[in-house]
Parts: structure tokens; sequence; C-alpha cells
């Protein structure tokens, strides 16, 4: 039987003779007669005919006909499978659907708030650690100084990018001139519009899981997801449903609530669900006002190795090998090398990937895929081939990761033929290759032969208790080989104890082994003891450790002592201390007849709005609040994180970069006549860089009370609207025509707007107090 088409049912009285044709109509529509609160457009015919177009007509939640123009009208009486109704009396249009012919509305569970643009401040940061030894070959004399060094992390930054810096120095106990050695200079700029990254200088190149990155001297362009912290890349399930009537939905990610919303009615799908990677349960509730309940479940597998359909991550970079990393400040190849990875999500369960690289007399390239085995796991397959001095060569590789009862096994090969060469080996020869022809090859920096893993992690009877056991065998692109086998079991005891043991051995190398038990006692909220023994075979011995963890608020502190016996008889303490400025450890240690003290000052110094700051470590953002006055407390994320100082300035550390932080001042602390316009912000800094927050403040010099009368000396209303000339906000005239007005000139004109009767203006002069205290100005209005 053909499914009937659509038919529009008007009252008695809905086409009068006398009505022009054709008549606009503004309608409230209802679905499944209830209402949708929203209101379309018709146009009706002389005939009856309702024509609406065909966006309202999604908008309002039923689905247009197929073939329908995106800007057209849609003759409400070739909808098929849909009963119309409209009811004049009312003004109403009623729709009577199914599933089917509904629009299925979208709930996005990560809904993003309008968030301010990314803001880039410009100054300098330099990250220190400072670190003093003392040492002496007898453990009952006082140590001698021996040396300093220092670690400097720099970075300087503004709207075109930022320039980091990091160098190691040396000073030796002659206290002769410092020597300096230089890590990594680097310049990187991000742009969140492309999701993209750009870097020049020291970097390391990209890759996948079956190839090796090194460290090169060049330039990169790479994908950065990292620019959209709400941004969800890799595939998440879809839940979908109906709800007859009006209802709530709520969600439950593995016994917790992930989202919560309402629907009208109708078919709806959730998506963008914040959820874990690995094997989860989501739970689908639909509650209507009555307290029925449909409830539907639902099993999935989550991991980051997959990319959401149609994502595409990249990098592609090209530069100059670097060696001897730590050791010298430039030591780069003569030859150039380049390198490209991609990965695309080509649906949920398929991820592509690819690599290559390549330089002079050398390329390499691959192809793989990870691919999701449903609710159970993820596997992946790849292949490479190479052409190099050396010959030609390939590689393959798999791995398979399976989540099952509780079961989480894990297994990964990887094989290499002939002469298969990277980058990464290419380079290090080059390095070597002298050295290399005059001794008896014995090392190959090529990728491993073979290598086999499998790891097996086994839930146990009892709460909280683990057992994990893995076999790796290793052959060496030279041929040696070694088969290492390790397992772990760990246990909740009493007292919020857990006692564990580790073992590891070398099949192969019967020398090789060694196993660790040991027991930790939480003795409070950041304090806790370890004893434990192990065996090796280098000897046993016993240790005996206990710690208090130093916090990350100024004023905190910590502490640690530790006692061995057997291998190594000895003892070490060592206590730190926060500060607002830097943390400060000092330590000392005594073992076989040798004893050592160590001191050490970790902090950093920022440069910003023409002040100097002293503060903590920083290895994100960074915020310079501008209070106007000293003494105002400083929030971050409704915490209290510090406080002005004498130029009304504070910092504030431990910034997230791209996402937003919200940056407020206690207008508690603000003198009386002080007046700021705002006392909370939200900001989004960029490049692991400063903001500068400005918030405002009027410490009365422009700022007055304003008392305005009318001609005959009345007080103006309550209520009127006051607009200061040069002003962009009104003010409001409260109780005995008093209102504050800031910004105040030498010479100022105000114009006044009661809810009844005439405006009226003045003109007056203004001259603060002088004094610290608000000024009080009569001002006639006329």
């Amino acid at each position: 039987m053909p499914e009937a088409a659509a038919q529009v049912v008007p009252a008695l009285d809905a086409v009068p003779a006398e009505a022009a044709f054709p008549a606009d109509l503004q309608l409230e529509i209802f679905i499944n007669e209830t209402s949708t609160g929203l209101i379309a457009s018709l146009r009706q015919e002389a005939n009856g005919t309702l024509w609406m177009p065909r966006d309202q007509l999604h908008n309002v939640g039923i689905a247009p006909p197929a073939g329908a123009a995106a800007d057209g009208l849609v003759p409400l009486d070739a909808l098929t499978g849909i009963h119309v109704r409209y009811d004049e009396a009312t003004q109403a249009l009623h729709f009577t659907a199914g599933d089917a012919q509904r629009v299925r509305k979208m709930l996005d569970a990560r809904r993003r708030a309008e968030t301010p643009e990314p803001q880039r401040g410009t100054g300098a940061l330099v990250n220190y650690t400072l670190f003093a030894n003392f040492n002496e070959n007898a453990w009952d004399r006082v140590p001698s100084y021996t040396g300093a060094s220092g670690l400097f992390d720099s970075r300087v930054f503004s709207s075109f990018g930022t320039l980091s810096q990091t160098v190691v120095g040396r000073v030796e106990d002659d206290f002769n001139v410092p020597a300096f050695k230089r890590l990594d200079t680097s310049w990187s700029y991000s742009d969140p519009e492309r999701l993209a990254t750009y870097r020049a200088g020291d970097l390391v190149t990209s890759g996948v899981s079956w190839s090796r990155p090194l460290r090169v001297g060049g330039a990169q362009m790479s994908r950065n997801f990292g620019l959209r912290p709400d941004l969800v890349t890799m595939p998440v399930p879809l839940l979908s449903g109906s709800a007859a009537v009006p209802s709530t939905v709520d969600v439950i990610v593995n016994n917790n609530r992930a989202f919560s919303d309402k629907v009208l009615g109708g078919p709806f799908q959730i998506s963008n669900l914040p959820i874990q990677s690995g094997p989860g349960q989501a739970r689908v509730v639909v509650r209507d006002v009555l307290g029925r309940e449909t409830v539907q479940d639902v099993s999935f597998y989550a991991t980051p190795r997959l990319l959401a359909d149609g994502l595409l991550d990249y990098s592609v970079e090209a530069g100059f090998a670097r060696s001897s990393f730590g050791l010298r400040s430039w030591d780069y190849d003569d030859t150039p090398i380049a390198s490209a990875t991609a990965r695309y999500g080509l649906n949920d369960w398929l991820t592509l990937e690819s690599h290559g690289e390549g330089g002079t007399d050398f390329i390499n390239g691959g192809l793989g895929g990870v691919f999701g085995l449903g609710r159970f796991g993820v596997g992946s397959l790849a292949a490479a081939a190479s052409n190099s001095g050396e010959g030609v060569g390939a590689q393959f590789a798999g791995t398979v990761q399976i989540e099952l009862g509780g079961w989480v096994a894990q297994f990964r090969t990887q094989r290499t033929l002939g002469d298969y060469d990277d980058a990464a080996s290419v380079t290090d020869r080059a390095r070597f290759r002298d050295e290399l022809a005059r001794h008896t090859r014995t090392w190959d920096p090529r990728p491993a032969k073979a290598l086999d893993q499998a790891a097996l992690s086994i839930p146990m009877p009892f709460d909280g208790t683990s057992l994990n056991v893995s076999l790796t065998r290793l052959e060496e692109a030279n041929g040696k080989t070694s088969t290492l086998v390790e397992g772990t079991y760990s246990r909740p005891l009493f007292g919020g104890s857990t006692g564990f043991i580790s073992a590891h051995a070398d099949i192969e190398d019967g020398g090789r082994y060694g196993l660790f038990a040991g027991l930790s006692i939480p003795l409070g909220p950041s304090t806790s003891a370890y004893v434990g023994a192990q065996s090796s075979g280098q000897g046993t011995s016993l240790t005996a450790d206990a710690v208090r963890y130093l916090g990350s608020a100024p004023g905190d502190y910590g502490w640690r002592v530790r006692a061995a016996k057997g291998q190594v008889d000895g003892g070490s303490a060592a206590v730190s201390y926060r500060t607002s400025a830097a943390k400060l450890s000092v330590g000392g240690q005594a073992r076989d007849g040798y004893s050592e003290v160590t001191a050490e000052v970790e902090g950093a110094v920022g440069f910003m709005a023409g002040d100097v700051f002293f503060t903590n470590r920083i290895d994100d953002a960074f915020a310079v609040v501008d209070a106007g006055v000293p003494g105002v407390d400083v929030m971050h994320e409704n915490r209290v994180i510090g406080r002005t100082g004498r130029s009304g300035k504070a910092l504030v550390p431990e910034l997230r970069s791209w996402d937003t932080n919200e940056i407020a001042i206690d207008p508690t602390n603000l003198p009386l006549q002080t007046f700021v316009s705002e006392t909370r912000q939200k900001i989004v800094p960029a490049e692991s860089g400063g903001v500068l927050v400005r918030f405002g403040s009027d410490t009365g010099a422009t700022s007055a009370l304003i008392v305005l009368r009318g001609a005959d000396g009345s007080p103006v209303p309550v209520g009127s609207t006051v607009l200061l000339d040069g002003a962009s906000e009104p003010a409001i005239v409260g109780y005995d025509g008093e209102t504050f007005l800031s910004g105040l000139k030498p010479s100022n004109t105000l114009s006044v707007h009661p809810g009844i009767g005439e405006p009226c203006a003045a003109h007056f002069d203004f001259k603060p107090e002088g004094n610290g205290t608000i000024a009080r100005r009569e001002v006639i209005c006329q």
C-alpha cells in the first residue's frame, strides 16, 4: 500500500470568501500536540494550500522533502506520512509525525561558551635552577665547595610569536669564568584559525609509532589540536534516542554523570561526550514530567590513537640533524634531511597513517592504519621501505590492544628486512663513519631486526589489587639478542597502605635480574613512608624512606629522609621550602665514607608591563594583573593567588595557554575612594607567554559624588539617567539626586533624562580634593 501523503485540514471558516489571497500567516507550531515554542511564517493560497519556507520547516523540527530548494517554499500537503491541521482560531499549526519524519535534534555535550580572542602580550620570562654542591671523602669532615651550575630557560614573547633559549652553565671550585652550553634555541608561532604551529630553530621531528624521531635544526609546520581545548579529536560514541513528550535526557558514563539536557520531544542525538580512553559503558536515561523512564545502554571503546571522522593531523619539517645534544652547543650535520607525517580519520573506526623522510642518497617511506576492534580494543598495521647507501630494506609493524572483562592484553611486533635505514640511523652512522671504519663493528644504529612485546594486566578478586606481566624479546641490528621478563603485583593492606612486588630478568643473561618488594604507608594528606628490599646481580640492600611532598602554595614545605643498608650503606636528608618568589632546597647524604651537601634555588623572573616579577617556575602561560592600587587580592579561578605590590600589579602563574582562564580582584581590599569598572575578566593567553590584565582602577582623582538639583532646588527624580560628555555608558540617579561619576575633567557637561518630565543639562568645573577622599559636588541642572 503506498504511503499516505500529508493532509491539511483547515477549520471550517479558515478560508473566508472575502479573504485576499495569497495570505501571509504567522502561526505557532505544535508537533504531536506539544508546542515547540516557535512561530513560523506561512503562505496560504485561495484553495487552502499552506506553503512554508524549507529552512523554517527544518528549524521547527519537520524534515523537508528531498529535492526541495534550500530557499524555496514547500507545500505542506506534499509532506509524506505527516498529518497537518491549521487552527485559525488559535493561530496554530499542528503536525502529527513519527520520528522518521522529524529532524533529529543534535545535543552537543561540549557546548562551547563564547570565549575571548587569544591575547598575545609582550615581555620576557627566565626560568632558572641554581645548584651548588659541597663534598668530602670523609663523612666526619665539613664538605668543601666543589662547584655550581645553573639551568636557564628563557623566552621572549610578542604578537610575532615566542623566541625561547635554554642554556646550562657551570662554575668550578676555582671560580673562573663560567662555561655555558646551549641546549635549544627556537621560535614558534601558533595560528588558532588554522590549528597550525610554525617553528624554526632546534626541534624534534614528527613521527608515528613505527618511526624514530630525531633532533634537527630547521623549520617545521604542524597541526596543533591543543589550540582548541574544546575539540574532541578521538571518535566518541554517538548516542541517540527519542522522547514522546518534553523530557530530560541524562547520560551516565562509567557510573559518572557526563551530560544532562532537556528535549521538547522527538528524536535526538548526543555528540562530543567527555569520555576517557579505554572501554566504557554509557547509559542514556530519558525521563518525562511524570517520572517515567526509558533506559538505553551502549558499550564502547575510545582511544586517542584513532582520529575522528574527517580530522587531519600532519607535520612537515626540514633541517640538519643535530648530534651531541647537551655536550656541544653547535654540532649539526652538513647534509639536509626532510620528513613528513600525516594521519587522517577516514571514518570513526579507521585512521590512515603515513610517514616519509629523506636526504642526500637516502629515502624512506611507509603507510599504515589504526583500526578499531569494536568495543574490545584497537589494532594497527604498517609497512615501510628504505633505500640508502647501505642498500634496500623494509620494515613491518603491528600492534593489538584488547580489553575484555577486566583483562588487558597488548601485543606488538616489528621486523626489518635487508638493509633497512631511517633518518636516525643514517645521520648517526655518518657522524661515526671514520671511527667505525677503524674499529670492529659491534654497534649498529639501525632499527632493531626484531622486536616482540606482550603485556597482560590480570584482574584480581580484591579491590585495588593489580597483577601485570610482560615479555620483551629484542634482536638488535648487530645481531645481539635479549629476552626480558617483568612482573608487578600490588595490593592494598592495612590503614591505606599498599604492598608491592616487582621483578625482572633477562632469560639470555642470568646475571641481569632484579627483585624489589616494599610497603607504602600513608602518614597524612601529604606525608608517607616506604620500606623495601631489593636484590640484583650486584647484591642485596634494604631501604627506608619518609617523605612530605612540597605543595604549590607559598609557605609550604617538604622534606625527605632515607636510609640504606646492604649493597650501599648510607643515608640522606633533604628539606625544601616554597616562597612566593622561588623554591629553596637543601640536602645532604653520606655513604661509604663519602659526604655531600647540595643547595638549590628554583624560580622565575618575569619582565612585563614595565616591571620585574620574581616568582616560582612557570612552564606555561601567566598574567600580570594591574589593579591600579597596592594590597589588592588577586584570584585565579576563584582561588587567591597573590596580592598586588607597590606598583599595583601582581603576577599570576599557572595559566593554561589557548584556554579560558578567569582572573578577578577582590573589591573589598580597594580603598574607599577607588572605583573599578569590573572585577572579573576572562582571558585566553597564547604561546605560553604573558598577558596584561587591566582592571582600570580610578583612585578618585577623576571621580566624584554629584548631587543633581533642578532649577527650583529640588533633587532630580530617582532613576533618571545621566550621560557625561565623552562617557560611553549613562549613570543612574539615586535618592536625593545623588549619582557617582568617574572620568571627570576640569570642565564637564552632562545631560539628565528623567522618566517623566523634560530633560535638562548642566555644566560644572571639577577639581580633586587632594586628600584621598571622594569629592562631593552639588550641580544645578536646568
